[in-house]
């Protein structure tokens, strides 16, 4: 098993990272127009993001104990 978690987590944190940098450039080097929906897009990403992190964790616990 802990064969198993050493290569979720650090996927896990690549993937956090990953998020991170897209919600920094989202933010940093968006465009200055009128009815810019960067928040909004942002807000849906996040969301997106936040519950397949949820569902994967979901499941990683799920199969944790499925295998005992």
């Amino acid at each position: 098993m802990t064969i198993l978690l050493s290569i979720y987590i650090p996927l896990l944190l690549i993937v956090l990272v990953y998020v991170a940098i897209n919600a920094y450039h989202l933010i940093n080097f968006r465009l200055p127009i009128k009815g810019d929906v960067s928040h909004a897009i942002l807000a849906i990403y996040l969301i997106v993001v936040a519950s397949l992190l949820v569902g994967s964790i979901i499941f990683a616990i799920a199969a944790y104990y499925g295998f005992q």
